[in-house]
């Protein structure tokens, strides 16, 4: 990743390890989701291709954000072909129209609860964070996907085995898929 983008902010999944929550506390910031009109061309200004990861600080996706701010952060995207677009959401409701060569259009995996994600999954870009990681995930409930990354939340101390992680490393080890782990 060379930069974030976030012309949409905050969440209402409620996750007690969310690093992004946290840092809105701490800066007496709202986490409700807020859609930034006023970043939207941020893309089309920066002519040096790069890899964007598109609202890091909230869930494009989260009860609360609308379909509107969906289309204009997509149409904003679409204006700066050039740059390859990291897509990260909880509640995956992505469809054909999320589509692009240049768009990885990722989900978050924490257990085995999640295996439901894998089917609503399109695209041929498509990755999967494992982070945090709370619960042995069994290899009929692993997917296909082109990158994962693998680790436990950030200063969140409960929920964690190696084994899960590895368990979750070796299916895509085999499966030479690139592994980023935290």
């Amino acid at each position: 990743m060379d930069w974030a983008w976030n012309p949409c902010t905050g969440c209402k999944h409620g996750c007690d390890y969310c690093w992004a929550k946290k840092m809105a506390d701490r800066y007496k910031r709202s986490f409700e989701p807020a859609f930034h009109p006023d970043r939207l061309d941020q893309p089309f200004n920066t002519k040096k291709p790069g890899v964007v990861f598109v609202c890091n600080t909230g869930d494009i996706f989260s009860p609360g954000t609308r379909k509107a701010w969906r289309e204009k952060i997509k149409a904003a995207a679409d204006r700066a072909p050039w740059h390859t677009y990291l897509w990260l959401t909880k509640n995956p409701q992505y469809d054909d129209s999320w589509v692009r060569p240049n768009w990885w259009l990722g989900a978050t995996i924490t257990g085995p609860e999640d295996a439901w994600k894998r089917e609503v999954m399109e695209g041929e870009n498509i990755w999967y964070s494992f982070e945090p990681l709370f619960g042995f995930v069994e290899d009929e409930h692993l997917y296909d996907a082109k990158q994962v990354v693998i680790g436990r939340a950030t200063n969140y101390k409960s929920g964690w085995a190696e084994a899960w992680a590895l368990n979750v490393s070796l299916y895509y080890l085999s499966q030479n898929v690139p592994i980023l782990s935290k």
